[in-house]
């Protein structure tokens, strides 16, 4: 049976501005701060429900951050899931592990 690799390890960088996610199988990624914010999947940040199921721009977490952040927190969620609290207390988003796995495999190269 294959396993999918598992998340190991959470870092939040404040001043680098990167949370670098780290899985079972040594592959490691630093998400900028700015792109997780830009990409939050809550209802509210997607713009409603009929917009959940759309697909992050990877361009978001690409290039020039627009705004330096500061996170609060970061909690696993049932082992399937991280929730970040950000600077302006927006902690809705449920960041799926399988979901920031592709996201790092994609921008990295590696998909």
């Amino acid at each position: 049976m294959n396993m999918a690799p598992t998340l190991t390890g959470v870092t939040v960088e404040q001043d680098a501005q990167t949370i670098t996610c780290t899985w079972s199988d040594g592959f490691r990624f630093a998400f900028p701060m700015d792109g997780l914010r830009r990409a939050c999947p809550c209802v509210m940040c997607k713009g409603g429900h009929e917009h959940m199921g759309a697909p992050v721009d990877l361009d978001v977490f690409r290039g020039t951050p627009l705004k330096r952040r500061t996170v609060r927190g970061a909690q696993p969620m049932g082992g399937y899931a991280l929730q970040f609290t950000w600077e302006d207390g927006h902690n809705s988003g449920l960041y799926r592990l399988d979901q920031l796995r592709a996201w790092a495999e994609a921008l990295s190269g590696r998909s």
